[in-house]
């Protein structure tokens, strides 16, 4: 049921709100993108954010960047600059092997991250190894669980086509953001080259 009408929610709304559900949009970038390509006179550049599917006009990509002003007033935007957006799952052939497909080409020179700061972190608050990465630490990069563990066999993936440089940048305000990723990656890296998972670069 919707909250304020009363009004039963379509089979679609009740889809578009499980979909929205724990899923973070860089909006602030998405909607600068799009005032970029406005005034260049494009529609829409780039690919969208893994692990993220919009939650309106599945189709077309759209999404909706809400703003709540000073006054209490609520702006809300369409933002329509996202070209393509996949979710960074391991367990869907399909979404995966798009990813895989994307990272291993020469055109993509950055990748960006907000997943916040406890995002970047491998150990628990006991200081141990959370389970979904000691599980990857030994599976190695073909079907990696954690967050982490998807985006370095994607890194790996862009390695064995190439050795392709890219920018990996972490938006995330929190202190020695680009640390933390760096530290999380050569980690991963280096635990698999120890078991014998992938080769040494």
């Amino acid at each position: 049921m919707s909250g304020r009408s009363g009004r039963r929610s379509s089979r679609a709304e009740r889809r578009n709100q499980k979909k929205f559900r724990g899923e973070l949009l860089p909006a602030r970038g998405c909607a600068k993108t799009r005032d970029i390509n406005k005034s260049a006179g494009h529609q829409k550049i780039g690919t969208g954010c893994p692990e993220w599917k919009c939650s309106i006009g599945a189709e077309a990509n759209l999404s909706i960047l809400v703003t709540l002003r000073a006054d209490g007033n609520i702006k809300k935007t369409v933002i329509g600059s996202i070209a393509e957006s996949c979710i960074l799952d391991s367990n869907d052939e399909k979404e995966y092997s798009r990813l895989k497909e994307i990272f291993t080409k020469e055109s993509l020179q950055l990748c960006t991250f907000t997943i916040t700061e406890k995002g970047y972190s491998l150990l628990d608050a006991k200081g141990e190894l959370l389970p979904a990465v000691l599980s990857d630490f030994d599976a190695g990069p073909e079907k990696p669980q954690s967050y982490l563990g998807k985006v370095v066999s994607l890194l790996y993936a862009r390695f064995r086509a190439g050795e392709k440089p890219i920018a990996m940048v972490s938006t995330d305000n929190c202190s020695r953001n680009g640390e933390k990723l760096e530290k999380a990656v050569s980690t991963f890296a280096d635990e698999w080259v120890k078991r014998g998972c992938v080769e040494a670069g």
